[in-house]
């Protein structure tokens, strides 16, 4: 069941509708392990296909239970760990025989990370072995079966028998306007991103075929940064949306993003990107890692670069858990290589500074917008290996093909770089530094889309086909742009401040509510204008307006 499509919303229209109802305790479980069981279902068209996955729950419960009755934690690690990568078909198990048909996968690397938590926090004995019912209800937690967030068991645990908070009509248009705001993300902006992405991504690679070229570095660029755009908004929104369903449903889920793009750096950047998985890690691998290099050198003169050693061995195997193939060992390796050189970099400028000379550096705006657009334009390559398409993979690792990825990374370092001062000059000379950060937004906002025709009208020509050749037809072309991006605003949620004191003079308890969801039902009926649009008419409509 896609949490996009409609059939998602009735089901969670009935799950909020149950959960609110049923007594807690063990009936509350009961409806929520029935919930989980049908959701699941929905991704499996026999049961023959949901009984791997089943199997991998039950050899998870046992392990658990083996550590509770102490048990050696590894080998029950390694067994739950073997039997992941053999269901998952690794490349590095690839010689091994599978099964001869197809089952269900979905959900299996988030019910992972849940299971070692319980293992290794039972076996450590900070958690009691939960009981069977409660155990299948939080590995299998429909809201978070697909992608996260990945919340830990006495957090679910505590919320799962207890009876819901009620919900004020405040606290209500919030998580509504959350969940709008979530659907606008993945149905408008991600799907949006996602077909210009694919629209370019064939230019790419008939460019790259010809070896390094300024043509093949700028459709490289366009490309990745669609990617991005498509992996950010699509995944924020989806934790939008399944976190206000859960505060319908009375379950409070853990943010996972921290708005990422302000980091100042790649360690400051994966503790606000994904923020449940980097806490993962960080709690199950790298303590134990750095814990391990201590005690055996922790005496030496490298004793403070073995923290670089820590990180670079946990975001290899992060960057290994995103996929069963090779090309994921080198996005590891980027991953691995990138935080470990930033914690020796911090390292050696604290030894070299001292501690406040190095904080007054950071705090400098050049350094910081130096140090923020090397981080993103990083990652934006390093992602590459997760978009290109397996038989180009070959290409990409060519030295031209390398040579174009290092060439798109300095110019994005420095055009980062010049536009992030720029802004913040502006924003601090002209708005106020620290004021008025919504109209900032906007403005951000909308000088980039503008920015963005521009350079994809005067680049992308080649590609497209409706070119705009004469003046009307700019204007036609700006002015449709003006109208999509205020409709937009006005449902994505950024003009919610104007509208709020522009009814302040009616302002009155008992109409609160009927305007408050009236202005929700405005926003709402603009996200399913614009999904109808996304779904029938996106190719047209790009082509048309650049």
């Amino acid at each position: 069941m896609s949490f996009n499509s409609l059939e998602f919303v009735a089901f969670c229209l009935f799950s909020v509708v149950l959960l609110r109802t049923v007594p807690p305790g063990l009936w509350r479980n009961l409806a929520v392990f029935g919930i989980n069981a049908a959701f699941v279902a929905t991704f499996a068209a026999s049961f023959v296909q949901v009984v791997p996955l089943v199997c991998f729950v039950l050899v998870g419960y046992l392990a658990i239970l083996a550590v509770a009755r102490h048990a050696a934690l590894w080998p029950a690690i390694v067994i739950v760990l073997g039997l992941f990568i053999w269901l998952k078909h690794y490349a590095i198990v690839a010689a091994l025989p599978t099964l001869s048909f197809l089952y269900l996968s979905v959900g299996l690397s988030y019910i992972l990370f849940r299971i070692l938590h319980l293992v290794i926090d039972v076996a450590q004995g900070s958690q009691k072995a939960p009981g069977f019912l409660a155990y299948l209800n939080y590995v299998f937690f429909f809201l978070n079966f697909v992608s996260g967030p990945i919340q830990r068991y006495e957090d679910f645990s505590a919320q799962v028998s207890t009876r819901p908070v009620p919900i004020s009509a405040g606290a209500a248009h919030d998580i509504f306007d959350r969940i709008i705001r979530g659907y606008f993300l993945v149905v408008v902006i991600s799907s949006g991103a996602s077909i210009f992405q694919h629209m370019v991504e064939p230019q790419f690679y008939e460019a790259l075929a010809g070896g390094f070229s300024v043509k093949a570095m700028f459709y490289y660029i366009a490309v990745a940064l669609a990617y991005v755009t498509y992996l950010y908004t699509n995944f924020v929104g989806y934790m939008d949306i399944v976190i206000g369903i859960g505060r319908l449903a009375g379950f409070d889920l853990p943010e996972n993003f921290d708005r990422p793009f302000i980091a100042k750096n790649f360690l400051d950047f994966w503790a606000r990107w994904h923020m449940t998985l980097s806490g993962w890690f960080k709690l199950y691998l790298f303590n134990p890692t750095v814990k391990l290099l201590m005690a055996h050198w922790g005496g030496s003169s490298i004793r403070l670069y073995l923290g670089a050693i820590a990180f670079f061995i946990t975001f290899f195997v992060m960057g290994m858990w995103h996929g069963t193939t090779f090309v994921y060992a080198i996005y590891g390796l980027m991953l691995g290589f990138g935080i470990a050189a930033n914690y020796a970099w911090q390292t050696f400028l604290t030894q070299r500074m001292g501690k406040k000379r190095y904080r007054a550096l950071c705090d400098r705006l050049w350094y910081y917008q130096v140090s923020r657009a090397l981080t993103l334009s990083y990652f934006v390559v390093a992602v590459t290996c997760i978009w290109i398409a397996p038989e180009q993979t070959a290409a990409i690792g060519t030295p031209a093909g390398l040579a174009i990825c290092a060439a798109a990374m300095i110019v994005l370092a420095v055009a980062g770089t010049v536009g992030g001062i720029v802004f913040d000059t502006i924003k601090a000379r002209i708005l106020g530094q620290g004021q008025r950060p919504r109209l900032a937004r906007i403005l951000a906002i909308f000088t980039l889309c503008l920015l963005c025709i521009l350079i994809l009208d005067a680049g992308l020509r080649s590609a497209i086909a409706a070119q705009i050749n004469s003046v009307p037809h700019l204007y036609a072309a700006t002015g449709r742009f003006i109208f999509f991006f205020l409709a937009g605003a006005i449902g994505y949620g950024a003009l919610d401040p104007l509208a709020e004191r522009l009814r302040q003079p009616l302002h009155n308890p008992g109409f609160n509510p009927i305007i408050g969801g009236s202005w929700i039902g405005v926003r709402l009926l603009i996200l399913v204008n614009f999904a109808i649009l996304m779904a029938n008419d996106v190719p047209e409509f790009v082509y048309k307006v650049f």
